[in-house]
């Protein structure tokens, strides 16, 4: 389940990524596939589009070198798939993706103070 975007932001990580390790200093920028896969019940199980969008966010996290955001939208568009928040959810629940959570209440309650001070000023 992801919580409230209004409080918090999610971030997708490969999970294993050092059976996947980048190699930043190459040039163009590539990554090992982990060949074991094949065997892995779990990543055979994944769908087509599943498996599409996982490679993908492995070859946006190796280019980034850091989370990716979980947003639908600008996933899509970067890959060029039509996946749901239910094929990233399916592929955490399966063990191939870490979420990562950035709490953004403590942001939003200064944002909120920041607005706040700005209206006591006005009058």
């Amino acid at each position: 389940m992801i919580p409230d975007p209004d409080l918090c932001k999610t971030f997708l990580v490969p999970r294993d990524w050092s059976k996947t390790q980048s190699y930043k200093r190459a040039s163009p920028q590539w990554f090992k596939f982990y060949t074991g896969r094949i065997f892995d019940d779990a990543y055979r199980k994944l769908t087509p589009v599943q498996r599409s969008a996982l490679h993908g966010l492995e070859m946006l996290y190796a280019v980034s070198g850091s989370p990716v955001p979980l947003e639908v939208e600008m996933l899509n568009r970067k890959l060029e798939l039509k996946t749901k928040m239910s094929t990233w959810l399916s592929l955490s629940d399966a063990g191939f993706v870490e979420l990562i959570f950035e709490d953004l209440s403590f942001q939003r309650r200064e944002e909120q103070r920041e607005q706040s001070r700005a209206e006591d000023l006005s009058f």
